[in-house]
């Protein structure tokens, strides 16, 4: 039998971000919430050190989503008359 409730099911997403040289990452860095003016020598230097030795740098966002699902007793009831008079 159909009951009122709320289902909740957790999403996952891994998002790679790749970045194929310093001025793409500093370009991202410079444009986020994340950037800091004070760091941005010693963020320059080090990527230029990663990108000798590396030819991308990847960033990787894990994400969550919530997603949920009610059903009014109302709307419960409606199904429940289609569902008998059709089904």
């Amino acid at each position: 039998a159909l009951a009122p409730k709320l289902k909740v099911e957790k999403k996952y997403f891994l998002n790679k971000i790749r970045y194929p040289d310093v001025s793409s990452v500093m370009d991202y860095w410079k444009s986020s919430t994340f950037f800091n003016e004070k760091f941005e020598k010693n963020v320059q230097d080090d990527l230029e050190i990663h990108f000798r030795l590396n030819s991308e740098f990847v960033i990787e966002k894990h994400l969550m989503k919530g997603e949920g699902h009610t059903i009014s007793s109302e709307a419960l009831q409606i199904v429940q008359n289609f569902i008998k008079k059709y089904v």
